[in-house]
């Protein structure tokens, strides 16, 4: 299942640098703004340390981890919702992902040049979402001008009212993720609309030097917590690898994911999807014909596999369970399709 991530934020304040860390890549990241005039795409394995239990206890040195896309998206100005800096393009790459990794700078230093020559996390937070707010509502005004012109059924009559509750908390500066008791007809018009301000999003405060007087007055204005932002010394990643790890599994977490693994005498497979999937569903995954031909799965719980250290064991004790199509995966589950 692809998850895709991307990360925003004004030119220059350490975006392509993260992405470099992030995916092990070497694009250009060098001081002056958009340096970055395309979208660089990559990738970054979701941390797990039970692959490794897993790997000792098997015998298997073959690990192929789950994964996250990453998309770096060129540096967002005032006015990139009417084209101004980069522009339209990259709001549009926004649009195609599921979690968005906001980068504010939060170190001074006169050597890094800065778009607006002071810094200022506030102000370039509220810049990067007011762009992304008014890209939502340019989204909303020609929604509703095909509304108005069909507007015959009571869905779209439905639609209308909820659109016009969208625009409202909007315009008030409002993200649409924030809203809450949403039905389902509601959840559906979200997401097949996939507004910018509902997706999902964290914060990275670009710190120097363990300074934390920038990440201090974001999270007493705007109540972040630290589920919602981290704060990560990005040049010098060497010397803060955990907060690193502990952002790919906040994206991962974020998103309502969870890990289950397959088993082979050559590898140990991670592979990700949402919590309340069935296993149909990891069939359909791994593969479009084993889900096609699915009979009936065994499935293993992790912590068995660590207390009996062996599947033969395992089937001793009476700790194998045979699924049918519509068991819900469990995080950790290591399961065994059997198809035709």
């Amino acid at each position: 299942m692809n998850i895709k991530c991307c990360i925003v934020g004004l030119p220059n304040v350490g975006k392509s640098a993260l992405f470099n860390v992030l995916t092990n890549q070497q694009i250009n990241s060098q001081n002056y703004p958009f340096c970055t005039i395309k979208s660089n795409l990559g990738s970054v394995n979701v941390p797990d340390d039970r692959l490794n239990k897993l790997s000792n206890i098997f015998n298997i040195k073959n690990i192929i981890k789950s994964n996250i896309e990453i998309i770096d998206v060129a540096g967002l100005v005032k006015n990139a919702s009417q084209g101004m800096g980069l522009g339209n393009k990259f709001l549009s790459d926004i649009r195609n992902t599921n979690l968005i990794i906001h980068v504010l700078r939060c170190f001074d230093n006169t050597e890094i040049s800065h778009i607006y020559n002071t810094v200022d996390p506030l102000r370039d937070k509220e810049i990067v979402e007011l762009e992304l707010q008014l890209k939502d509502l340019e989204t909303i005004d020609k929604r509703m001008l095909k509304i108005n012109k069909y507007c015959d059924t009571k869905n779209l009559l439905n639609e209308k009212i909820f659109l016009d509750k969208c625009k409202n908390l909007l315009l008030k500066g409002v993200n649409l993720n924030y809203m809450q008791d949403i039905s389902n007809s509601n959840l559906h018009i979200l997401n097949n609309i996939s507004f910018l301000t509902y997706k999902k999003s964290i914060f990275v405060g670009n710190i120097s030097n363990n300074n934390y007087i920038y990440i201090d007055k974001l999270k007493n204005k705007y109540s972040l917590d630290n589920d919602s932002i981290i704060s990560i010394d990005i040049n010098s990643y060497k010397n803060d690898c955990d907060n690193i790890n502990l952002l790919i599994k906040k994206c991962f977490n974020m998103l309502n994911m969870i890990n289950f693994f397959t088993i082979d005498n050559k590898e140990i497979h991670s592979w990700c999807i949402k919590k309340g999937s069935t296993i149909l569903d990891a069939a359909g995954i791994i593969h479009s014909d084993i889900k096609k031909n699915f009979i009936c799965s065994e499935v293993y719980s992790y912590y068995d596999i660590c207390e009996y250290k062996s599947l033969n064991a395992l089937k001793l004790n009476y700790k194998k369970n045979i699924k049918g199509k519509d068991y819900l995966i469990k995080d950790g589950d290591i399961i065994n399709i059997k198809h035709r």
